[in-house]
């Protein structure tokens, strides 16, 4: 791994050629529990969209 760049609760770690080789995810257990969570309660059709800045 060459470097990583920061993403709110996810780390991408990157080889020399720019291409992503690692994407760590901290707190996974809560960042996927509400991941599901959302989807489960999505209705039939709806789109899910989020923006963080």
């Amino acid at each position: 791994m060459d470097y990583a760049e920061e993403y709110g609760q996810i780390i991408i770690n990157y080889d020399k050629n720019n291409h992503p080789v690692e994407i760590e995810i901290l707190n996974a257990s809560i960042f996927f529990g509400n991941f599901f969570t959302g989807v489960m309660q999505a209705k039939p059709k709806a789109k899910i969209v989020e923006v963080s800045v």
